[in-house]
């Protein structure tokens, strides 16, 4: 590589990647390694052109929006490096909410300014998954918390499942660069966890009218014992006299 004034460390890189986390720290051996982006017999450097093509041999959807995205909008990303920009090709480090959006650790800012419509764009994506994501792990705390409580909330637990599924989703939609429908998934998954949210609030209710109940008949079982006791010495007294 020295003779050619090109980099070696791409092993080093590998190693940190997510790539090689799954497969030496997972044992997960469905992870690509050298010869799965390179070849192994023949191997050679995949050009630019391919990188996107070797990613969508397994991230297939993330693909195919980026795909559909140059098709609709007449656009040809393979000025940006297509997955490689966002993401790097040796070092592929486990993507996070942070990368989206225009905050310190964004990514969408390498190529975007204040001013840019995709610099809003990118902003309200990541504003947007970084709420549903505070929203669901709300519910979440809250549902459970009432479960362990004793009160029964296993359907409402069973339907937030819709708004991790579409955090999930909206993460993917990220890489169809579509504001719009990445937007309607947001925000029907911000539906689903307020519904969480109210789900956990009237469990809590429940549990307090419970609880008012129980301090109630105990104060009813509390009297009449009394007055049982009472009762009985009244008795007692009475039978001593005859």
């Amino acid at each position: 590589m020295k003779q050619y004034g090109l980099a070696a460390n791409q092993v080093e890189d590998y190693k940190a990647s997510v790539h090689a986390k799954a497969l030496h720290d997972r044992g997960d051996t469905t992870a690509p390694t050298c010869n799965d982006c390179h070849g192994s017999h023949g191997a050679v450097p995949p050009g630019i052109g391919s990188i996107a093509n070797i990613c969508g041999s397994c991230h297939g959807r993330e693909a195919t929006l980026f795909r559909e995205t140059e098709a609709k909008k007449d656009l040809n990303l393979e000025a940006c490096i297509q997955c490689m920009v966002c993401h790097d090709n040796h070092k592929v480090l486990p993507p996070t909410d942070a990368m989206l959006g225009v905050g310190p650790e964004s990514t969408c800012t390498s190529c975007h300014a204040e001013g840019d419509k995709e610099y809003d764009a990118a902003a309200q994506m990541g504003e947007a998954v970084v709420k549903l994501d505070h929203r669901l792990s709300e519910a979440r705390e809250l549902l459970e918390r009432a479960e362990r409580a004793g009160v029964e909330v296993s359907p409402d637990l069973f339907a937030l499942q819709t708004a991790q599924d579409k955090l999930v989703e909206s993460r993917v939609l990220a890489h169809s660069f579509d504001l719009d429908r990445f937007m309607t998934v947001a925000n029907e998954g911000l539906a689903a966890a307020d519904a969480g949210i109210a789900a956990g609030g009237r469990a809590f209710t429940e549990l307090q009218y419970r609880r008012i109940g129980l301090a109630a008949s105990l104060v009813v079982i509390g009297a009449l014992i009394v007055g049982l006791v009472f009762k009985v010495r009244q008795l007692e007294r009475t039978s001593t006299r005859h």
